[in-house]
């Protein structure tokens, strides 16, 4: 009695505390795990929620720059159309004119537009007609400064260093001096039909203007008249009216949007990115420090250029292309993303300090923790009641229940090893023995069950392999391994039925190996098989995933494709490549034909084989190794 007691208290003991123990130790570390996985994914969250940021703003930039092209496409047809037919605009109340006391030609009357005509263009009366003229520009370039509050200019300049700009400057000629050349300057030359040859805006690098309204840029558009290029028209948007809206965005944890052109010029950021890097935003050609009164030169303001820690991660983000990083500096640790304004190569970016995503997650972990500290406490007081209470009581149940327990419990671990001829336990206690009875009738009854459903199993799937593999060798074929010529045109009359019904396109790619039989007659069927099985491979890693190919004789093969002629055209001309730079048989080219139609209204399957099938003799005709589109 003695022993058996001291036996349970020094086993049972042990084992209860490991078991409590463990599970002290899983409840920390599960808590450790939930909150590592709720960083990942509150971290995740936010980098999906600032691309989605970066995203409209992005799209808003773009949006801005879209209209404003729009714009100067309508801009360019206005001023063509004006220089085109200058007897269809007879100008009102015309203004006045005269010159400087440094020679430019100027325009006096200050409504509309201001005028300014170099000194060094000799002016006759050409060139007083054209500043006459250009007056009818007015309208179109006073509604567009005024109805966009991004735009802060819009003007005309001429090979004949003539410039028109609204508004109005008061004594231009003092600003652009006596002399102003046109075509010396990049918006001019980014316009002409070297750099140019569509006509089409197009934008230039940012720069700072020389009036003081910071960071510009312009979208420019080169105006023809009868093929010669009279000049060119433009738009000036500051930086500072596109952007301070985003860079003013309240956003949560207190992340920050800073915009860099695609030279990793610094365009605008807020203060606390300023503090980061130690700058301040450039809005001047240069910086003098208030106090120490140090000149800082605009090179400093460049993010490849500055050698300060937060300049050098932008500056690997932008190199290296990644959409999302993460920077530690001054002991603080912060997500970056960034994004790219498509029309203008700039970058959007944002910096998110990472401890204020994570502020929530830590401090409930600190909680959980807590919580865990206390269940220990109360465990070791309510264990030592327990056990004290556990250790009489079991002393007196052990000699009745542990023997027939066990042998049961020795029965129970035997179901796994298919035995049905389980012992019924001998023991006095009905309800153990009615178990262990009950037992083993399930144990033997569940092993006859699970010879029979494996049996049943294992017949299903013999049969269920025997029909796919006859179902797939019924439609492919044997040699290559594509669909044969009743699957490709089973495939065909129901897209042509599709198309018949729902109008949707498709086209055929018809191919022939070139001088096949040449290689089947010198080298051998053996070497002509391998040239059949390569170009196979070829023809189904080069389409598309739905697209349907397939062997229909000989070497001719056929490709279905869901889409229009021109993507078909694209896919044969890329399988040509590859077929012609694929080393299938060394020291010989091997090369294929290929005819290429789309289905028409008035198309019958035969009609549409029949033209794809003389889009390729055309192919083999003109010397092989080409697509032809009919």
């Amino acid at each position: 009695k003695k022993l058996l007691t001291n036996h349970f208290i020094k086993y049972s003991l042990i084992s209860i505390l490991i078991i409590e123990i463990s599970l002290l130790i899983l409840y920390f570390s599960i808590n450790s795990y939930i909150s590592m996985e709720n960083t990942t994914r509150i971290k995740n969250d936010y980098l999906n929620y600032g691309k989605e940021l970066l995203g409209k703003e992005v799209k808003r930039i773009d949006q801005v720059l879209s209209e404003i092209q729009t714009v100067v496409k309508i801009m360019q047809k206005n001023h063509e159309e004006i220089l085109s037919n200058p007897e269809q605009y007879n100008i009102k109340n015309p203004p006045r004119f005269k010159y400087s006391s440094n020679g430019v030609y100027y325009k006096t009357t200050k409504n509309g537009a201001a005028l300014y005509y170099s000194a060094d263009t000799k002016i006759g009366k050409k060139e007083k007609e054209k500043a006459l003229l250009t007056e009818a520009m007015d309208p179109l370039l006073k509604s567009i400064v005024e109805l966009d509050q991004n735009i802060v200019a819009a003007y005309f300049n001429t090979y004949d260093n003539m410039s028109r700009i609204y508004p109005f400057i008061d004594k231009l000629y003092d600003l652009f001096g006596p002399n102003m050349h046109m075509e010396n300057h990049n918006f001019y030359f980014l316009a002409d039909q070297r750099y140019n040859p569509e006509r089409k805006p197009v934008w230039t690098e940012v720069y700072l203007d020389p009036a003081g309204n910071g960071w510009m840029f312009s979208c420019i558009v080169p105006i023809y008249k009868n093929n010669f290029l009279e000049g060119v028209s433009g738009i000036d948007i500051t930086i500072d009216r596109l952007v301070s809206n985003i860079l003013d965005i309240k956003l949560p944890h207190n992340a920050k949007l800073f915009l860099v052109d695609h030279n990793g010029m610094i365009l605008g950021m807020p203060k606390d990115i300023e503090k980061m890097m130690g700058l301040a935003e450039l809005k001047n050609h240069t910086y003098t420090d208030p106090i120490t009164k140090t000149v800082t030169k605009p090179l400093e303001y460049n993010i490849f250029k500055n050698q300060t820690t937060f300049a050098k991660h932008f500056k690997d983000m932008i190199e290296k292309n990644k959409t999302n990083s993460e920077l530690s500096l001054n002991g603080k640790k912060y997500i970056t993303l960034q994004q790219i304004v498509t029309r203008t190569k700039w970058k959007l970016m944002i910096v998110i300090d990472e401890k204020k995503i994570f502020s929530s997650i830590n401090e409930l972990k600190t909680f959980s923790d807590r919580i865990g500290y206390f269940a220990i406490m109360f465990m070791v007081g309510f264990y030592l009641i327990y056990f004290y209470i556990l250790a009489k009581k079991s002393l007196e149940l052990s000699k009745t229940i542990t023997k027939p327990l066990r042998t049961l419990n020795e029965h129970t671990s035997q179901i796994s090893l298919s035995n049905n001829d389980i012992e019924i336990v001998d023991t006095d206690i009905k309800e153990i023995y009615e178990l262990s009875s009950n037992f083993s009738k399930m144990a033997k009854e569940l092993d006859d069950r699970t010879v029979k459903l494996h049996k049943e199993k294992q017949q299903k799937q013999e049969k269920i392999k025997e029909v796919e593999l006859y179902k797939d060798k019924s439609v492919r074929d044997h040699l290559t391994g594509l669909f044969n010529r009743a699957k490709i045109e089973q495939q065909l009359e129901l897209l042509y039925m599709n198309f018949k019904e729902n109008k949707e396109l498709f086209s055929l790619i018809y191919l022939d190996i070139d001088h096949f039989k040449d290689i089947n007659d010198t080298l051998g069927h053996a070497k002509g098989d391998v040239v059949l099985k390569e170009i196979s491979n070829t023809l189904q890693k080069t389409t598309r995933g739905e697209d349907i190919v397939g062997r229909i004789g000989g070497e001719e093969f056929l490709i279905l494709v869901r889409n229009n002629s021109d993507t078909a055209q694209k896919i044969a001309e890329k399988l040509r490549v590859s077929v012609e730079t694929t080393n299938i048989i060394e020291d010989r080219a091997i090369t294929c034909s290929f005819g290429v139609t789309q289905i028409t209204d008035e198309d019958s399957v035969d009609t549409l084989l029949k033209r794809a099938d003389d889009a390729l003799y055309k192919a083999k005709r003109n010397g092989r190794n080409r697509v032809v589109l009919v």
